[in-house]
């Protein structure tokens, strides 16, 4: 809707900040978290520790993305290379 439109625009360049801290302090965060016993005993906060990580939560989601178009490459019998 338009209304929500500009307001999600009015703030955009604050959601490319946040993003780009995101991906470069979230694995430290996420590290120290995890190192707090509190957070690592509960696996609700381990969890969300663990999303604090940006760059693994990517690497993560590519690597599944990538089992994935293999295993649909392999269905395929002239590309059977691997």
């Amino acid at each position: 809707p338009p209304k929500q439109y500009v307001a999600l625009m009015r703030h955009e360049r604050i959601f490319y900040f946040v993003l780009i801290g995101w991906l470069f302090l979230g694995q430290y965060v996420s590290l120290f978290l995890l190192s707090l016993p509190v957070v690592s005993g509960n696996a609700a906060l381990s969890t969300f520790a663990h999303i604090l990580s940006l760059p693994d939560l990517l690497s993560t989601a590519i690597g599944w993305l990538s089992d994935r178009i293999l295993s649909f490459w392999r269905l395929i019998p002239f590309l059977r290379v691997f």
